[in-house]
């Protein structure tokens, strides 16, 4: 099966960001006392939860990326 570029950076967008979502509310649970609005996004980075909330911003970020290149190649193409 053949998908279109453009289809194709819609899919990794918006698994990057799914996946971020789902690992910062986990994160969050994993983090004894993390109280949004008394903590810091940051604080789940360095707390005992910080190997599920890094792992998912470096796949947001991977993601990210590689959806950039295939939207690009969809916008150079025209």
């Amino acid at each position: 099966m053949i998908y279109s570029n453009g289809k194709l950076a819609g899919v990794l967008f918006f698994i990057a960001s799914t996946q971020f979502v789902l690992g910062l509310i986990v994160a969050e649970a994993l983090y004894p006392g993390y109280n949004i609005s008394q903590n810091y996004i940051s604080d789940l980075g360095i707390g005992p939860s910080s190997l599920v909330f890094n792992t998912s911003i470096i796949l947001l970020g991977l993601l990210s990326l590689i959806g950039i290149y295939f939207y690009i190649e969809l916008t150079t193409l025209k």
